[in-house]
C-alpha cells in the first residue's frame, strides 16, 4: 500500500505504484474545481466517440506541490511547460497567449477538457506552450516568461504560502457553492438574472435557464453572487431603469471630467489626447498630462468618453482613490522664479541642484514607503522627492526625472530583486507604465554624467529624440554640441542618429527576413533528405524483395532443369538396355521393365524433396522479412498513436486489431 495526497490534503492508502491515481470516493467533495469525470468511452452517431460519465474522481499523487513554475529554455524553439495547480493563473496565462501571441504560441488550456494524465508532476496540472519555429516564436516565448515569472522560475504575483492558501480557498469556495445549488431559490421571475452576463462570458446564447444552469457554466472566476443577491423581477427592472438613466448622463459628455488621486498624489482623468478622449494621469506636482499605462491595461474596448469615465469609475472604486471635482481642486505648485544664481551655474552637478521642499505641495500626500530597502531607504525617498519636483514638467526637467528615476532603479536593484518589488510599486504609484518607466531609466543612464546647466542647453527636442540618443550612446556628443551653443550641430547628431537607425531597422529587418528564409529552407532540405531517405529505405526494400524472388524462380529453375537431364538421361539408359542383345538365358522383360520403373519412381521422389526443401527454405525467408516488415510498421506507428487524440486513437487501434484478427484467421487455416 501506498499514501496517496489529494489537492485538498486528503490522504488515502492505495495499492498502486502509479505518479497519479484517481480516488472515486467523492462524496464529500462535491464542487471541487479540481474533480474529474469517469466513464467508458462509447461510440455517438454523428458525433465520434463520447465519455459516458458515470461518477467523478480526485486525481491523488505521492506528493503534492502548490508552486508554479516552468520547465524548458527561454533561448530555444522547444516546447514550455507550466506546471500549477492555480486553474485561475492557467486562465491568465492562456488569456495572454490570445490577446498577445495568438500567431506564435499554441496552448489549449481548458477546464472542461482536463484528464487525470495531466496532473503527473507532485499533483500539479502540466501546461503544454508550443511556439513557433522561428525568432519570433522565441520571442513571444520569453515575453511570456518575462511576464508571469522571476529568474527563479517561480510566479511573480504571490509567495508560496499565499498561492496554497488561494487553491485550498478556492477548493472550499466550490464546496461551498455546490451546497448552496440545494437551498431554496430567492427569486419569482423565470428568466435568471445571470443569463446577460453568462450569455456573454460564456457565448449561452439563446435559452431561458433556470440559476444552477448559469452558475455551473458561468467561469468559476467571475464570483457567483449568494442567494441573497439574486433580485426580484421588480428589483432587477428598477436597476436596469437607473442603469440606463446613468449612461444617459454620462452621454452628455460633462463639459468638466470627474478627477481621481491615489494615495500617492498622482492624478487620473479622462481628457482630451491627440483630438480624442484618453485615460491620463500626471503627478500632482506635474503640469503636463500623460497617457495612463496603469489604466491602459484595464481599458479592454472602451474608447467613448462615456465609457472611459466608466472604467476609471470602477478602478478608482476598486482601489480606493478618492475624488475631486476638478483638475483645479488639487492644483500644482508653481514652479519658482529662476535666481541669478542659476545664470553661472554650468558647473552645477544633478547631485548638487540642492534638495526641493515640498512644504508648498499638499500636506495630506504620504511619502513612498521604501523601507523594504533598508539603510537605501533615504537615498530613494531623496531621489523621489526630486523626481516629484520634475517629472512632467519641461524638456530639460523630463531628462533631470529620467535621471532619479534610473537613481532610484539602481537603488532598488542593489537591495536585490528590485526591492522586494519595491521597484514596480513605485513607478506605479506614479501612473507610469512598466514600458514607459524602463524607456526613462534607459534615458537617464544616457545622461547621468550631464549637469543642468547642460541640460538646458539642449535643444527643443521630443522625449523620442532623447530616448533615441540615449540608445545609441550619443548623449556626451550631443552635451558638448549643445554646450557650445552649436544648435546645428545637435541637429546634424540627430539626424545621423536617426539615420543609423533606420539603417539599423532596415538591416534588422533584412535578417530577420534571412532567418525566416533560412529556416524555410533547412525546413524543406530535412524535408527532402527525409523523403530521399524514405525512399532509399523503399527501394532498398523492394531490391531485397526481387532478389528473394530471383533466388525462388532460379531455384525452381536449376531443380527443374535437373530433374529433365536425369529423366533424360535414365530414358536414354533404358532406350540403350532395350537396344542391346543381351545374351542370357531365358530373360525377364517385365523385370527389367519394374526395376526401370522402380529406379525413375527414386529419381522423382528425390526431385520433389529436394523441390519441397527449396519451398521451406524460401517460406522460411519470407516469414522472417514478414516479421522485420510487422517489427518495423509497429514501431513507425506507435509513436503517433500517443501523439493522437483518445477517440482517433481508439478507432486507430481497433482498426489494427481487426486486421491482425483477420491475418491469424488465415494462419490457423493452414494448419
Amino acid at each position: 500500500m501506498a499514501l496517496y495526497i489529494c489537492k485538498c490534503g486528503r490522504q488515502v492508502n492505495k495499492s498502486t505504484s502509479a505518479d497519479n491515481t484517481g480516488n472515486q470516493d467523492t462524496s464529500e467533495c462535491v464542487g471541487c474545481p479540481y474533480l474529474l469525470p469517469w466513464g467508458p468511452d462509447k461510440y455517438v452517431e454523428g458525433q465520434g466517440f463520447r465519455k459516458e460519465v458515470q461518477g467523478y474522481e480526485c486525481r491523488m499523487s505521492p506528493t503534492i506541490s502548490y508552486t508554479t513554475s516552468y520547465r524548458g529554455q527561454v533561448n530555444d524553439k522547444c516546447t514550455l511547460h507550466i506546471l500549477s495547480l492555480d486553474l485561475d493563473f492557467l486562465d491568465t496565462v492562456q488569456a495572454w497567449i490570445y490577446d498577445h501571441a495568438a500567431d506564435t504560441l499554441t496552448a489549449g488550456f481548458s477546464r472542461g477538457s482536463m484528464r487525470g494524465t495531466d496532473f503527473s508532476n507532485k499533483g500539479r496540472y502540466s501546461l503544454s506552450i508550443s511556439c513557433a519555429q522561428n525568432k519570433k516564436g522565441m520571442a513571444a516565448k520569453a515575453a511570456l516568461i518575462e511576464q508571469f515569472f522571476t529568474g527563479g522560475r517561480v510566479r511573480k504575483d504571490m509567495t508560496l504560502a499565499q498561492e496554497k492558501a488561494h487553491i485550498l480557498a478556492a477548493i472550499q469556495r466550490g464546496k461551498k457553492q455546490a451546497q448552496r445549488k440545494d437551498q431554496p431559490m430567492k427569486k419569482q421571475n423565470d428568466r435568471c438574472p445571470l443569463q446577460q452576463e453568462c450569455e456573454r462570458t460564456c457565448q449561452v446564447i439563446g435559452h431561458e435557464r433556470d440559476y444552477d444552469y448559469y452558475v455551473n457554466n458561468r467561469y468559476s472566476t467571475g464570483g457567483i453572487p449568494d442567494q441573497d443577491e439574486i433580485l426580484t423581477e421588480e428589483e432587477l427592472r428598477q436597476e436596469q431603469e437607473r442603469e440606463e438613466k446613468y449612461l444617459a448622463d454620462l452621454s452628455l459628455a460633462p463639459a468638466e471630467p470627474t478627477v481621481y488621486r491615489n494615495d500617492y498624489g498622482t492624478l487620473f482623468a479622462v481628457r482630451e489626447h491627440n483630438g480624442a478622449p484618453a485615460l491620463m494621469c500626471k503627478p500632482l506636482a506635474s503640469d503636463a498630462w500623460t497617457l495612463s499605462g496603469v489604466l491602459a491595461a484595464v481599458q479592454g474596448e472602451a474608447y467613448t468618453a462615456e465609457d472611459l469615465q466608466e472604467v476609471l469609475d470602477e478602478y478608482a472604486k476598486a482601489h480606493g482613490w478618492k475624488k475631486a471635482k476638478s483638475e483645479s481642486a488639487v492644483p500644482p505648485t508653481p514652479a519658482a522664479p529662476a535666481s541669478p544664481a542659476d545664470t553661472g551655474a554650468a558647473e552645477q552637478s544633478l547631485s548638487a541642484a540642492g534638495p526641493a521642499s515640498l512644504a508648498a505641495e499638499d500636506t495630506n500626500i504620504p511619502t513612498f514607503d521604501f523601507s523594504a530597502l533598508g539603510a537605501l531607504a533615504d537615498q530613494a525617498a531623496e531621489a523621489d522627492e526630486q523626481f516629484n519636483l520634475h517629472y512632467g514638467r519641461a524638456q530639460d526637467e523630463f531628462l533631470v526625472a529620467c535621471i532619479y528615476m534610473a537613481r532610484i532603479h539602481a537603488l532598488t536593484a542593489k537591495a536585490g530583486r528590485y526591492g522586494g518589488g519595491t521597484w514596480t510599486s513605485w513607478y506605479q504609484s506614479k501612473g507610469i507604465s512598466e514600458g514607459s518607466a524602463r524607456t526613462m531609466v534607459q534615458n537617464g543612464d544616457g545622461f547621468k554624467s550631464a549637469t543642468v546647466a547642460e541640460l538646458k542647453n539642449l535643444p527643443a527636442l521630443t522625449k523620442k529624440d532623447i530616448s533615441l540618443i540615449a540608445r545609441q550612446g550619443a548623449a556626451e556628443q550631443v552635451l558638448e554640441a549643445a554646450g557650445q551653443g552649436d544648435s546645428a550641430r545637435v541637429q546634424e547628431i540627430m539626424t545621423q542618429l536617426k539615420a543609423a537607425q533606420s539603417d539599423k531597422a532596415a538591416a534588422e529587418r533584412k535578417a530577420t527576413q534571412c532567418e525566416e528564409m533560412k529556416d524555410s529552407a533547412l525546413e524543406t532540405a530535412r524535408q527532402a533528405q527525409e523523403d530521399a531517405a524514405n525512399a532509399e529505405s523503399r527501394a532498398r526494400a523492394a531490391e531485397r524483395e526481387r532478389d528473394e524472388a530471383r533466388k525462388e524462380r532460379d531455384g525452381a529453375r536449376e531443380a527443374l532443369q535437373a530433374s529433365k537431364m536425369r529423366g533424360d538421361r535414365l530414358k536414354a539408359e533404358n532406350d540403350d538396355l532395350k537396344a542391346r542383345p543381351i545374351e542370357v538365358p531365358a530373360v525377364d522383360e517385365d523385370e527389367i521393365d519394374r526395376r526401370v520403373e522402380a529406379r525413375l519412381q527414386q529419381e522423382r521422389d528425390d526431385s520433389l524433396a529436394e523441390q519441397r526443401e527449396i519451398a521451406a527454405r524460401n517460406a522460411q525467408d519470407a516469414i522472417l522479412l514478414l516479421g522485420r516488415q510487422i517489427n518495423t510498421s509497429w514501431q513507425m506507428v506507435r509513436p503517433f498513436l500517443a501523439e493522437m487524440e483518445e477517440s482517433r486513437r481508439v478507432e486507430a487501434i481497433d482498426r489494427i486489431n481487426r486486421e491482425w484478427a483477420q491475418t491469424q484467421k488465415e494462419i490457423m487455416q493452414c494448419l
